[in-house]
């Protein structure tokens, strides 16, 4: 004969496990010890470059900074030597001079040198500075 629905079925018990342990495949019991082996060692990275990073870990600075000082230096300096030496001209000797100071030294140089050979070919710059002499002799 068929159980009554109004009574309640029972799962079986099943002895629970430590925190922290892992399931075995063979069932537990009193007189039976399962040595657990330890975890395997890490497997190295597919690539050397990724070696010291974390996993999905981007590195900090993958380019090189850019150097925004030094490309000023030489943009002014380039065109110091063409149009407006007056203008242009201490601005690129002033650029390569904070380029020099943060270590772009191939761009400072470039574009300070040019800076200051279009303040010297410029006949305006030597006329402002002859003037301040004059002044500065005969006036003061």
């Amino acid at each position: 004969m068929d159980e009554p629905d109004s009574v309640a079925r029972q799962a079986p018990s099943v002895p629970e496990r430590a925190e922290g342990a892992r399931p075995s495949a063979t069932p537990v019991t009193a007189s039976v010890t399962e040595v657990i082996p330890p975890d395997p060692a890490p497997r190295p990275p597919p690539y050397i470059w990724l070696a010291p990073l974390a996993p999905r870990e981007l590195p900090k600075n993958p380019f090189w900074p850019p150097p925004i000082l030094g490309s000023l230096a030489l943009i002014f300096g380039l065109n110091a030597l063409f149009q407006a030496p007056l203008v242009f001209g201490p601005l690129g000797a002033l650029f390569g001079l904070l380029a020099l100071l943060r270590g772009q030294f191939w761009f400072a140089g470039v574009g300070g040198l040019t800076a200051l050979a279009a303040l010297a070919a410029s006949p305006t710059f030597w006329a402002l500075i002859g003037v301040g002499w004059a002044v500065g002799y005969w006036i003061l």
